[in-house]
């Protein structure tokens, strides 16, 4: 892969008072498509419903950002330290998948690489 990214983290203050940074990188992705059945993008962005998350849907939901700064945490450190208001916590997670997401112009133009041309 050429192209590299610093992640930049969403900060999550937890009841308990704790800030979880969250960042979805490929591996947050993986464990939830792993956990949820979740096999394109097109589906993940319909299991983000929020009128359909259920709360352990959020609390793995919010795991899974956290996993890239905080890889030792668990689904059940991330539920005693208390999510809060559903809602907002449920907003912040959004907003870090967007920033964690490249947008269309962020992408490589792949007519324009760098280095040897393919030949076909």
């Amino acid at each position: 892969m050429t192209a590299t990214r610093e992640p930049t983290a969403t900060i999550l203050k937890m009841e308990d008072g704790k800030e979880l940074k969250l960042y979805y990188d490929t591996n947050a992705f993986v464990e939830l498509e792993e956990k949820f059945g979740i096999k394109t993008f097109d589906d993940f962005i319909k299991w983000l419903d929020v009128s359909k998350l259920s709360f352990s849907d959020l609390r793995a939901l919010v795991w899974a950002g956290a996993l890239h700064h905080h890889p030792d945490l668990t689904e059940k450190d991330v539920g005693r330290a208390g999510i809060g208001d559903t809602t907002a916590a449920f907003a912040i997670a959004a907003q870090a998948i967007k920033k964690s997401v490249p947008r269309v112009d962020d992408l490589p133009d792949p007519t324009k690489a760098k280095g040897k041309k393919g030949t076909r």
